[in-house]
């Protein structure tokens, strides 16, 4: 076995064994959980962090490592750090066939450094094979920057079909504007069925730029079934899935005791990174209006469970609390207090959502090992199948947090 299988190996083992043992402090949500379990062990880290303002409450929920922290936070931080720091992947000059303007037409910023960066480290792998595929492609933004940068011919699988419309109109345009030549196919159909795989072959070789959980998985087994000879994918959003409970798929995995839940591989994508300021404003408003409204539902109902307020409407960011929480009550069945102030209600919510977003920090240092220990898991099925797999950083964090690559030859 190589070097870099065996590192990936021992990185999945380490990391199983630290979410493992380390569950009684990651699994215990603090919005759902007035008090957490672990404040009894942690007295003296409970009350540091219900002490903390808002600005140090977000600027570690952002980064949990921003910051002096308390003895017993700063050993976390060692613990949980000690088997994820990655390497960057070898990167592939690409050359000026992406500069041209045309290309980044209606693309944002973000979103075009994000695929300069991917195709300059998916190209080594990709020119082992006549013809590329973009899995669950969208508007084709990777795929058009691959056929431009290989000038190979890139079949798009995509299941919306306005997106198929809109990739081939934007493809089109860039010709137009004097890209270089694109052959770009677009496909409407649901990667989840044969009619997409009969597009793997022998000759294809795939990629897929943050296709949600079973998507990537998908393609993983179906691009082993169907000798594609190289992949390049950047996985995203784990939990995404059938109804069943998520489940390993490499041997390696399937033999260790760890079995997160759906909604505990969630932790691996609770980040806001790169969210904006308005965004973030509305989740902390969205936060403190769904535990005042738990909070009347407890008063009214003598439960003392929580008390889920139901998906929201479009048109909650127009309602005044008051009127949300009576939706809210509705929407689920039960009474709120037949008196209450708004006022007084949205402001205890507020107070809970900054304490449970304090109680949240120690919890965040969890995500990395969590979406990293998928993420080998995916990697050892491949190796186990024979595959020369690598796991590296194709981008910075500030592009995407979702910045771990997978690149597997034959």
């Amino acid at each position: 076995m190589r070097p870099d299988h065996d590192a990936i190996r021992a990185r999945f083992d380490a990391l199983a064994a630290l979410l493992t043992e380390d569950a009684w402090l990651w699994q215990p949500r603090p919005f759902v959980l007035d008090q957490p379990p672990w404040a009894a062990d942690l007295p003296d880290l409970i009350r540091w962090l219900d002490a903390l303002d808002d600005d140090v409450i977000n600027a570690l929920n952002l980064d949990p490592f921003a910051l002096p922290v308390h003895p017993d936070l700063a050993a976390l931080r060692e613990r949980t750090t000690a088997h994820t720091r990655l390497t960057a992947l070898p990167k592939h000059p690409l050359g000026d066939r992406l500069d041209h303007p045309a290309l980044r037409y209606r693309v944002p910023d973000r979103k075009w450094r994000q695929l300069e960066h991917f195709t300059a480290h998916a190209l080594p792998v990709l020119a082992r094979a006549p013809r590329i595929v973009d899995w669950c492609s969208g508007k084709g933004h990777l795929g058009r920057a691959l056929a431009c940068a290989t000038g190979l011919p890139v079949a798009h699988l995509e299941r919306q079909h306005h997106l198929c419309v809109h990739g081939a109109e934007l493809a089109r345009r860039a010709l137009s504007l004097g890209a270089a030549p694109i052959h770009a196919d677009f496909v409407n159909t649901d990667v989840l069925t044969a009619d997409a795989w009969r597009h793997l072959d022998a000759d294809t070789a795939a990629v897929g730029l943050h296709a949600c959980g079973v998507l990537t998985d998908t393609l993983l087994l179906q691009a082993d079934k169907r000798d594609v000879p190289a992949l390049a994918v950047a996985p995203c959003c784990p939990h995404v899935g059938g109804p069943g409970p998520w489940r390993p798929i490499s041997n390696t995995a399937t033999a260790s005791p760890l079995r997160p839940t759906r909604l505990q591989l969630r932790l691996a994508i609770y980040d806001e990174r790169v969210a904006t300021p308005t965004e973030r404003a509305w989740r902390r408003k969205e936060q403190a209006w769904r535990l005042a409204v738990d909070l009347l539902l407890r008063e009214a109902t003598g439960r003392d469970d929580h008390i889920p307020a139901g998906d929201l409407r479009p048109h909650w960011r127009r309602q005044t609390f008051e009127a949300f929480a009576r939706e809210a009550a509705e929407r689920v069945g039960l009474p709120l207090p037949a008196r209450f102030d708004p006022d007084r209600a949205e402001a205890a919510g507020v107070e809970r959502a900054r304490r449970a977003r304090a109680r949240a920090i120690p919890r965040g240092l969890y995500r990395r090992p969590m979406e990293l220990c998928v993420i080998d898991d995916r990697a050892l099925f491949l190796i186990e199948r024979g595959w020369s797999v690598r796991v590296g950083l194709f981008c910075p964090a500030d592009l995407t947090p979702r910045n771990i690559l997978v690149t597997a030859t034959r």
